[in-house]
């Protein structure tokens, strides 16, 4: 087969795109595993913590820890958690993925009474929303980490 004949074969064509296809798989494997290892040197929900550390005051407060919770487990991407869900839907997905017998329905509750019903939190109701986020994150981080540092994946993730 000469060099003209072999260009116009549409095997060599599938073959060529294989090996592209690989290489790129390849390439986005190697990526993951660098953006895996950043995560890894950097303290999980650190601003989270920063923020039950802070013992703030008031609706903003609450909502602000929400926020940093549920965006530290998006940018993570361990969970599946997906910008459009609910603190609600992030929980619950959170708990039956990592199989906790602890529902965080307390703690679900207050955040929409507080985020929805416009509940000011007394400061023994922020304080003990602080201690059940303390208890999730605990929850993530015994249960997500490996020895490597990488997040353990569900079955139904592959």
């Amino acid at each position: 087969m000469s060099m003209v004949e072999l260009f116009y074969s549409p095997i060599f064509w599938v073959a060529m795109n294989a090996m592209i296809a690989v290489a790129i798989l390849q390439l986005v494997r190697s990526l993951r595993g660098k953006r895996a290892e950043r995560r890894a040197t950097r303290e999980r929900f650190a601003e989270v913590k920063a923020l039950l550390q802070s013992r703030g005051a008031g609706r903003e407060h609450a909502i602000k820890i929400v926020r940093a919770l549920v965006t530290e487990l998006r940018n993570d991407g361990i969970m599946g958690v997906r910008s459009s869900m609910t603190f609600r839907e992030v929980v619950t997905l959170v708990t039956s993925r990592l199989g906790s017998s602890d529902s965080f329905d307390d703690l679900i509750r207050t955040f929409e009474d507080i985020r929805y019903g416009g509940m000011e939190p007394s400061a023994e109701d922020l304080r003990a929303f602080e201690q059940r986020i303390g208890e999730l994150i605990e929850l993530l981080e015994r249960s997500t980490s490996s020895a490597h540092g990488e997040p353990r994946r569900s079955q139904d993730a592959g």
